[in-house]
């Protein structure tokens, strides 16, 4: 009984939101969970403000989403994320699904997704995406599955780094706009009527996905891989130097 209780104090919470309509799928994906972390989990329906009001309710670590097999309620569920995003911008979102195309990944990670994981693959696979997802990381099934050919996944990887900025969402894809117009956080905050801090998150999360350090880096991607065209926005050379 003692080391029982020493392995479940040695375990890390975690909060999760699970949308997900199948109740014994949902059971058993939090069983697997409980094998690594001491869970705490509220399962909802695959609507939005269900998922909305219980994330405001109190504290929460992960957002889990269901992705149905239809093409169609594909595209809501990306949807879906969206508009969880527009609202929570900082939570992490883990999508769950089976027969993701070559297409998905992207499509997902604009949308405002974290993760993306196939749900014929492993649990112990599951369980070491929710780890790099809780740590700031992507966790992208196509990844995983070429690093086993290390050409195919150098070749992913540049691929990758010059068409970063298509994996933005459409919220951060707008603040980066903003940012190279040369507009502050106070103004981009009052232009799309988000405080602050809900902007500051937003560019954090630009500057992670293009992998750049700082604004000046920032302008600098922008013209390497013509975002903007060189000779505007002199402005922001002037108020970053």
């Amino acid at each position: 009984m003692e080391e029982n209780s020493t392995d479940q104090e040695s375990k890390q919470l975690l909060r999760i939101v699970l949308a997900n309509d199948n109740p014994i799928e949902a059971a058993g994906l939090v069983g697997l969970l409980a094998k690594a972390y001491d869970v705490e989990t509220t399962t909802v329906s695959l609507r939005l403000s269900e998922i909305i009001n219980r994330v405001q309710m109190s504290a929460v670590d992960l957002i889990i989403l269901d992705i149905p097999h239809a093409l169609e309620e594909k595209s809501q569920i990306l949807r879906m994320v969206e508009l969880i995003r527009e609202q929570e911008p900082v939570i992490p979102i883990l999508l769950l699904g089976t027969d993701f195309d070559s297409h998905i990944t992207p499509l997902a990670v604009q949308s405002g997704a974290n993760g993306l994981f196939d749900k014929s693959d492993s649990g112990e696979e599951l369980l070491l995406g929710i780890d790099r997802i809780l740590r700031g990381e992507l966790f992208l099934r196509q990844v995983l599955s070429e690093t086993l050919d290390g050409s195919r996944a150098n070749a992913y990887r540049d691929q990758r780094e010059a068409q970063s900025w298509k994996y933005l969402s459409s919220r951060e894809f707008q603040v980066m706009n903003l940012l190279l117009a040369g507009k502050n956080l106070a103004e981009i905050g009052r232009q799309i009527s988000l405080s602050m801090k809900t902007v500051f998150t937003y560019k954090q999360r630009v500057f992670e996905k293009l992998d750049l350090k700082n604004t000046t880096d920032l302008i600098k991607y922008a013209y390497d891989y013509e975002l903007i065209p060189v000779g505007r926005n002199r402005r922001i050379d002037k108020k970053v130097a």
